[in-house]
This record gives structure tokens, C-alpha cells and sequence, in this order.
């Protein structure tokens, strides 16, 4: 469009319409981190039972079963320190362990998938900290005259203080939560994680 900050738009031989500084900067995106648990019991959605005709069949004529759930079975919207006018933090609960599929929709690497341990087939639940107000501003760039060409996106997580301890916080509490007597009867609290290559 010609529209956007002279020099970045130069650089890749665009003629420059307008020359504003602030497109393609101030991108704030929400992160959000997928903790995959055991379930001690059969009561998450698994991928073989889910897809099954048995399942589509039950949902059919019943109304009951696996296809029942939205999957995304519950929220929560938790201020993570005192002071705070709103809640800065957002989990949600997924009943279902997930697939490759699944967590490639996240942008997770092959490295991330092998650390997460993914078997779809067994009971797990996500639990997934989610940041609500991020102050990382991230930006995205050209990569090139093409509008063809995918941006390059730099979206900047966890580059300020208060996300790193956002997030972290998160991640206690889902732990936590994990781990509490109300979820003893079905989950250890364990994490599925493979930490075998982790540097």
C-alpha cells in the first residue's frame, strides 16, 4: 500500500504514499501456554473415542457422550497480585490431552511437541495460563515487495518483566490446581512432559 515507516518500507523498494512510523508496531497478543496433565481415569475426551462412530451415533439418537463437550469445559479470570484492577490472567480448562494438531495450531515446534509428550489416545486435561494484558509490544515487517510473501511477525512474548511474572504465576497455578484434593480423584497432578534433550 506504500503506507507504513519510510526506511522499512525503502528498504524492500516499496514506494512510500505515507510515510507512519506506527504501522506495524504496538502488536499485543495474548500468550497462551498449553500444560498438559495425566488423568488417572477415564473422564477427558480421548481422540480415538471422539472420532468414533460409536461416539457419533450416541450423540445422534441420545444426545450424549463425547461430542457433547465444547471441549473448552471452563474459565477462570484471576488477578495474579494485589493492587490490580483487573484480572491480568486467564485460564482455561480443556478436557482432552490434545494432538500434534492441536498444539501446531499454538505454533509449537517439533522440539515442543516431543517435550510435551503428546498421546492422544489417553486421558489428560490442558490446563492453559493466558495472558490478558501483555505489556510486550511486538511488530510486523515486510519480508518483502510481495504481498504474496508472509509478514514477518516478531510478537515480542515475555519481553517485558511483568509477563515473565504474569505467566509465571500462571503456570503455579495451574499446578496447583492440578495437584489439589479436589482433582485427586482424577489426576496426580503430574505434568506429561519429556524433559530428556532439554538444555
Amino acid at each position: 500500500s506504500g503506507v507504513g515507516p519510510r526506511a522499512h518500507l525503502e528498504e524492500h523498494g516499496v514506494e512510500v504514499k505515507v510515510d507512519l512510523p506506527g504501522v506495524g508496531a504496538n502488536l499485543q497478543d495474548h500468550l497462551i501456554l498449553p500444560l498438559v496433565f495425566n488423568a488417572t481415569k477415564p473422564v477427558t475426551r480421548v481422540k480415538g473415542e471422539a472420532m468414533s462412530a460409536a461416539a457419533l451415533v450416541r450423540y445422534y439418537l441420545r444426545g450424549k457422550g463425547s461430542l457433547t463437550s465444547p471441549l473448552l469445559e471452563g474459565t477462570a479470570f484471576m488477578r495474579t497480585r494485589p493492587g490490580l484492577r483487573y484480572p491480568d490472567l486467564q485460564m482455561h480448562v480443556i478436557t482432552s490431552p490434545g494432538t500434534e494438531e492441536d498444539v501446531r495450531n499454538f505454533g509449537m515446534s517439533d522440539a515442543m511437541i516431543k517435550f510435551y509428550r503428546l498421546r492422544p489416545d489417553e486421558h489428560g486435561f490442558v490446563l492453559l495460563p493466558t495472558l490478558l494484558h501483555p505489556g510486550n509490544r511486538g511488530t510486523i515487517r515486510l519480508r518483502s515487495k510481495s504481498a504474496w510473501d508472509p509478514p514477518v511477525v516478531d510478537p515480542a512474548y515475555l519481553s517485558h518483566p511483568d509477563d515473565v511474572a504474569t505467566m509465571l504465576t500462571g503456570v503455579r497455578l495451574a499446578h496447583s490446581l492440578a495437584a489439589s484434593a479436589a482433582m485427586s480423584s482424577v489426576s496426580d497432578g503430574r505434568l506429561r512432559v519429556d524433559p530428556t534433550g532439554c538444555a
